[in-house]
């Protein structure tokens, strides 16, 4: 009996620690430490009364989003969504994708095409003003793109 219940919380044990070990990708892993370093800065600058909620999944009509931080003051609901892009970004701000240009550290430059991060929050912001005004909640949604590499193209 002691053999069975060992077994089975060792087996426990190690699904948790396989978990917690999740693989990311490179790209996966930089974007959630620079949504982390972005909400830390968010958490200081907070007033008393405003309330920060941060990794947040919607899904309304089949739509799904993920918030990266919401923040909900006097003055509405905040959305910032951050980015976390190394190189040089070049798009305009209506551009369905955005160009990113990344030059490694053995001089080759590398290209790749990124969604745009505008059209992604104003995506957000429709989502969830409906989502909320479908609960009789009339607020105003804002939204905003945090490049935490200060490489924005606009």
């Amino acid at each position: 009996m002691y053999i069975i219940i060992i077994t089975v919380a060792a087996a426990i044990a190690i699904i948790a620690v396989l978990k917690a070990k999740e693989y990311f990708s490179p790209q996966r892993a930089a974007g959630r430490y620079g949504e982390r370093v972005a909400t830390e800065h968010i958490k200081r600058i907070l007033r008393p009364n405003d309330h920060l909620f941060t990794n947040i999944k919607l899904s309304l009509n089949g739509r799904r989003a993920e918030f990266d931080n919401i923040i909900v003051n006097e003055y509405g609901v905040h959305i910032i969504e951050v980015k976390n892009y190394s190189g040089r970004l070049f798009g305009s701000e209506n551009e369905q994708c955005w160009q990113k240009y990344h030059t490694s550290r053995g001089g080759k430059t590398y290209v790749k095409t990124v969604k745009n991060p505008i059209r992604q929050v104003h995506r957000q912001i429709n989502i969830l003003a409906e989502y909320l005004k479908s609960r009789s909640v009339s607020v105003w949604v804002s939204g905003y793109v945090l490049l935490l590499n200060d490489n924005s193209p606009v």
